[in-house]
């Protein structure tokens, strides 16, 4: 059997071309890691190690991480009531017939999800635009209004619950 041979594998002093505050602005302002390291011909895993050494770096990195999710979820919801508002009839000229896109304003032009044209004139025909209440009950589950699961704790079981109820609302019919 052959005894295998460790290497260390030495990592590059990173600490001269880096600044874990300069990561920390791009990555906190919507950026990722990945991309940061590509624009300057970094290599990715290099750069993780890096900040992974130091916890203060650490930190500091995870932090900007918590403010790209809050940048997201504000971006989000900012572009989100910007499609809800708008107001379709922005779109049509007086006579019924659709506008050309570049005369729509930004908030319509955000909210189309698709269109038809004369294939002659180039002139719109039919516009569809996204669902508003998909778009309402996206941002509400952004921003944590709506959950998908319910978590109870307790005693029993579900049929207890239910009995329970129909005992109680026996009682409710007797009074």
């Amino acid at each position: 059997m052959q005894a295998k041979s460790s290497q260390l594998v030495h990592m590059p002093d990173l600490s001269d071309v880096l600044s874990i505050d300069d990561i920390c602005d791009n990555v906190s302002n919507g950026s990722t890691l990945a991309q940061y390291c590509r624009d300057r011909g970094l290599n990715f895993g290099d750069v993780r190690h890096w900040i992974e050494a130091s916890n203060l770096r650490k930190r500091q990195y995870n932090d900007s991480l918590a403010a790209r999710r809050d940048w997201a979820a504000q971006t989000l919801c900012h572009m989100v009531l910007e499609m809800v508002k708008f107001d379709p009839k922005s779109v049509f000229f007086p006579d019924g017939t659709i506008k050309p896109l570049a005369e729509w304003p930004a908030e319509a032009r955000a909210a189309l999800d698709s269109f038809e044209s004369d294939k002659t004139t180039g002139q719109l025909t039919k516009v569809r635009f996204n669902s508003r209440l998909k778009a309402i009950e996206l941002m509400g589950k952004t921003v944590g209004m709506f959950a998908d699961k319910l978590e109870v704790e307790g005693k029993g079981t579900f049929m207890d619950v239910v009995l329970g109820s129909m005992r109680e609302r026996k009682d409710d019919t007797q009074s």
